[in-house]
Order: structure tokens, then C-alpha cells, then sequence
């Protein structure tokens, strides 16, 4: 048995907003969703190079399309092909750790030379991915510098493919190229070995993403450009909007969403306290959220702790792929109390279950309570309490349903001058 004293509502934390770098860190990202024909240096990008010499634009209904990948089938596309202008696409400086970014690509025709790549605030370039004619199709390449290194995998004119590329932000920072065809692969390790690792001549800050145009023959199609932090940013992001928590007496309401969602099969919910006297946290699962598979519409979902409990606490998300891959969110504090003036009977934990779980309740004062289980047509199963209970006490009952059928059941906490009701689901 649990015992909390019952404590006036201390107040309400708000918690931390959390952005659309809650995974880790989607530092930015570009589905080239534009009007046809527009000029990328109208829609945030800047021409780093040969401004206003055949400037790059989205070609008219061309966006790419690759099954599983968060960036397929919005929008246009970039079109490199010509000579001229190249552009770049900015953010904060990152001057260590590992980057990642990847994209999808379209080589209709090749001119040997590297395309797309990262940029430093000058315009010294890293990780560039090159192609070259190879038979009747092409090779991927990667470096730092203007001489590629070549993979042996000769690759289809006219295909769809997925890059994703690692860079180790240094001045000698490796640098490696991953190619598929189908396939969106959870994880760096399910990636595989990559196509090319190459090393050297690397820059110790990266601050843009860079298409380069260099010659009037060939002809790229770009489009589902992220860049992040982990493999799970670029490729395979669900890219958190906010996440907050807000505590109420003997509750904390939970409210997140999401922009997008790739294979996203749901949301463990889990709980740390702040209250051990070792200053440790436990981390406890709480809950559980459906996820919507994979979406480019917002999505907003929602999560009630009866947490029944008072002191300072910490959530967060751990988001599940379909896979099995996972990831954390950040996480969000609030601190709750419970008053001393009502009663609670929180819902069952976990609901559904099977075959046990556990029901909690407390009362305002000391008097007798029972506790009682009815199945659906009304009818007593079981009873779970029936005593004297004393206020400031959190009483934890634990229900066995393993001599019952699967279904709907009820459970009902009744005072002299209270009577409170809630339903539960037991799935065998």
C-alpha cells in the first residue's frame, strides 16, 4: 500500500515546448513544395554561386515518389540542368558531432561531377555525392573534395533512389554514402555497409545544404531533403511538433503532435519522479498510444496520468517504429499534488490488460469503501475492497481476471456519500 498525505494544489508547471527536434535533431528539411516553375531563391533558398545564371527551379509536377520515406510524393522537385546558378539552404552552424542528411535522386542524364553537398558559411563544400557514367548506367561517389571516390554498383538512368550520407564534422571528416532502391532501413546498422567511405580534407563547421549546377548536359532530379543528427532524422524522422504537460489534482494531461509520421506504430508513455532522495530517476512505462503508420497531415494525440501522487515528475515519449526501432522524445516537467478535499478513483492500469492490473483510489476522509467489479450485464464478479479506508492513504488494488472471459467490465468505488464508476477491457 502506497501512502501519500494529502496536500492542497500546489500550483501547475506548464511544461516545456518541445520542437520538431524532439528525436534528436531534424535540423532542416525541404519537399520542394512550391508552385511549378518557381525559383528556389524565392522560396528560402540563396544562390551562393553564378546568381541569376539559369537559376534553379521546381520543374512542373515532377516531385519523386519512393514507398516509405517521409519526403515521397509532396510537392515538386529541384531540376539541375544547366550551368550557372548553384543555391544553398542555411541553418545554425553545427561544429561537431556527426551530420546526416539524405535525399532522393533522379539521374536521367550524366555528367561526371558531384551535385548536391554540405557547405560552411563561406563556400568550402563537404560530403558531396558525385555520379559517373558506368556502362549502359552510372556510379555514386562521395568526398570532401572535388575528386569523388566511386562505388562499383552500377545504377539505372531513370530510377528513384534513396541517399543518405554520414559526415563526421571535422577538418578530416569521414564522410559515407548509403544507395537504395527500395527500403527505408530503421537504423544505420539495418542500413548495412555503406556504398563508398571516403576521409579527409573535411570543414569543422557545416551551416547550409548545397545543389550545385555544373553542367549543361546533365540533368538531376532532387527532392526529400533532411538533415540531422542521428540516421533516424534524415531518413526516417516522425517529426514532433510540441509536447506538454500540464498538471491538474490528481492528473497530468499530456498533449502532443506530430507534422509527419513514417511507419510510426504508436506511443509508449513514461513516467520519471524527481522525489528519491539519490536525486535518481526511474523510468517507468505509463501508457500506450496508437500511432497513424505514415502521414504527411499533422496528427495531434493525447495521454491522462492519474498519477495520484504529489512532488515533481518528468515525462517523455518513447516513439516505436513498426520494426521495433525506437527513439525518445525530450522531456517535459510538472510538478502535482493531490487536494484534500475530493475523491479519486483513477483508471485502471494497464486497460486493456490480461489477465491482471491494478485500480487505485484515495478518500477525503476516513470511512468504509468498497470496491467492486460488474460485468456487463450488471452482475457482481468480484470484490476488491471493503473496509475502512483512511484518508491520505493511495490504495493500489490488484484485480486478477484470469477466471473471466475476455471483455467489458466495470469497477465501482461506493461511500456513504460518493459513488464513482469506470470501465476497463480485458483482451485474452
Amino acid at each position: 500500500m502506497e501512502r501519500i498525505v494529502l496536500l492542497s494544489f500546489v500550483g501547475v508547471f506548464s511544461s516545456m515546448l518541445s520542437s520538431a527536434t524532439a528525436w534528436g535533431q531534424l535540423i532542416t528539411s525541404d519537399d520542394f513544395n512550391y508552385a511549378d516553375n518557381s525559383l528556389l531563391t524565392s522560396n528560402g533558398w540563396t544562390a551562393h554561386s553564378g546568381g541569376g545564371t539559369a537559376p534553379i527551379t521546381v520543374g512542373a509536377s515532377n516531385g519523386l515518389t519512393y514507398p516509405g520515406y517521409l519526403g515521397s510524393g509532396i510537392g515538386n522537385a529541384a531540376k539541375l540542368i544547366d550551368t550557372g546558378e548553384d543555391d544553398s539552404k542555411t541553418f545554425t552552424a553545427v561544429t561537431t558531432g556527426i551530420l546526416y542528411y539524405s535525399c532522393l535522386v533522379k539521374v536521367d542524364v550524366v555528367s561526371a561531377g558531384f551535385f548536391v553537398h554540405l557547405l560552411n558559411a563561406s563556400t568550402t563544400f563537404a560530403a558531396r555525392i558525385f555520379v559517373q557514367t558506368s556502362g549502359g548506367g552510372f556510379n555514386f561517389g562521395i568526398s570532401n573534395s572535388s575528386t569523388g571516390t566511386f562505388g562499383s554498383t552500377v545504377f539505372t538512368l531513370g530510377t528513384t533512389y534513396l541517399c543518405v550520407v554520414k559526415y563526421d564534422v571535422s577538418t578530416t571528416g569521414a564522410c559515407s554514402l548509403w544507395v537504395f532502391s527500395s527500403g527505408v532501413p530503421a537504423s544505420e546498422i539495418a542500413a548495412g555497409t555503406p556504398e563508398i567511405t571516403n576521409t579527409g580534407s573535411g570543414q569543422a563547421s557545416i551551416s547550409a545544404f548545397a545543389l550545385r549546377q555544373y553542367s549543361a548536359t546533365q540533368n538531376y532530379t532532387i527532392d526529400g531533403i533532411r538533415v540531422g543528427t542521428t540516421w533516424n532524422d534524415a531518413p526516417l524522422p516522425v517529426e514532433l511538433d510540441s509536447f506538454t504537460a500540464l498538471a491538474h489534482a490528481s492528473k497530468v494531461e499530456l498533449n502532443w503532435s506530430t507534422a509527419t509520421e513514417v511507419n510510426n506504430y504508436g506511443f509508449e508513455i513514461e513516467r520519471a519522479s524527481h522525489n528519491r532522495l539519490d536525486g535518481l530517476e526511474d523510468w517507468s512505462k505509463v501508457g500506450f498510444v496508437d500511432g497513424h503508420g505514415t502521414t504527411n497531415a499533422p496528427q495531434n494525440y493525447s495521454y491522462t496520468d492519474n498519477i495520484f501522487a504529489t512532488g515533481a515528475f518528468s515525462y517523455r515519449l518513447k516513439q516505436i517504429d513498426r520494426d521495433g526501432s525506437f527513439r525518445y522524445s525530450n522531456e517535459v516537467a510538472v510538478t502535482s499534488a493531490l487536494t484534500a478535499n475530493d475523491y479519486h478513483l483513477a483508471q485502471n492500469f494497464p486497460n486493456p490488460f490480461n489477465p491482471s492490473t491494478t485500480i487505485r483510489f484515495a478518500v477525503k476522509s476516513r470511512q468504509r469503501a468498497s470496491l467492486n467489479v460488474y460485468n456487463m450485464l450488471g452482475q457482481e464478479v468480484h470484490t476488491l475492497y471493503n473496509q475502512e479506508a483512511e484518508a491520505g492513504v493511495v490504495y493500489n488494488i490488484p484485480f486478477d481476471g484470469s477466471k473471466l472471459s475476455s471483455g467489458v467490465y466495470y469497477y465501482r468505488l461506493r461511500i456513504a456519500d460518493h459513488t464513482e464508476l469506470k470501465k476497463m477491457l480485458m483482451l485474452k
